[in-house]
């Protein structure tokens, strides 16, 4: 409530974007030994693009699961079988918006991201002269600069479906993370340099993704999509197209991963 000289105002309550998860619900019981639950596990299953690895991939994955010595720190609730991409298929969120896909995590993004607008304001609306006043203050929006974006009053699943298609916004949700609850990084991080879209071309041999993958590891960036393309690639017979969105620290450590896939072979430009 607001102090007033009249002993205090009431205040309706107000929507937070909170992206911490069931953590800060006080009716969810948490118990990290069991992890979060698989919010996502339904959505990417009926996609049908997926299927399990039957087992760990890495040899440094099974050396650390068949070592008894750390039993004691592993969750017992935890029994997920990785997952992969089927022969041919893309799973990134990406590829499902220049498909013209709303998936449902752009859905949970478009309710987020409104922060549950819509209700609030026919609710204040509801209330009174005085929630009709609240109503009309909430409501006023600072054109401020699109940056080449028509940005709507209430942002929709297709809104969000056609900024992650033009590359101005992701949504990071790795399949083999199904408890992350889908959330949308967008133009800021662009116009610093932290999101970053950066095509390479190498010869398409054996190996050659893991290797890509490793020097941008190395160089210190994360790589949150990943598009490999033969068919509709410019370069000779037998090379590869391969665009990344990387997270970084900035247009200088961007330049810096260039030059690292420079020095181990690639072809790598910046969009």
């Amino acid at each position: 409530d607001t102090d007033t000289a009249f002993g205090g105002e009431k205040n309706p309550p107000i929507y937070v974007y909170d992206c911490s998860g069931p953590y800060s619900d006080p009716q969810v019981s948490i118990d990290i030994r069991q992890g979060l639950p698989a919010l996502r596990a339904k959505w990417i299953a009926e996609r049908g693009d997926s299927e399990p690895l039957p087992g760990l991939s890495s040899d440094f994955g099974r050396v650390r699961a068949a070592d008894a010595a750390l039993d004691e720190l592993r969750f017992p609730g935890l029994q997920r079988r990785p997952l992969r991409a089927r022969s041919g298929a893309n799973v990134s969120q990406m590829h499902y918006a220049r498909r013209g896909i709303v998936t449902p995590e752009m859905e949970y993004v478009a309710i987020r991201e409104n922060n549950n607008r819509r209700a609030y304001v026919d609710q204040l609306q509801a209330s009174g002269p005085q929630g009709e006043r609240f109503a009309e203050i909430l409501c006023r929006q600072h054109p401020g600069n699109s940056f080449g974006a028509s940005i709507p009053e209430e942002i929709t699943p297709e809104f969000v479906r056609s900024e992650v298609a033009r590359g101005r916004a992701i949504i990071p949700c790795n399949i083999n993370h199904p408890e992350s609850e889908p959330m949308i990084i967008g133009r800021g991080m662009v116009r610093a340099g932290r999101l970053a879209r950066i095509r390479v071309g190498a010869r398409d041999t054996p190996g050659m993704l893991a290797r890509l993958t490793a020097i941008v590891a190395e160089a210190g960036a994360n790589v949150e999509e990943v598009h490999h393309q033969r068919a509709f690639s410019t370069l000779p017979a037998q090379n590869a197209e391969v665009e990344l969105v990387l997270l970084t620290r900035g247009r200088e450590h961007v330049q810096g991963v260039l030059q690292a896939l420079r020095a181990g072979g690639f072809e790598a430009a910046g969009y």
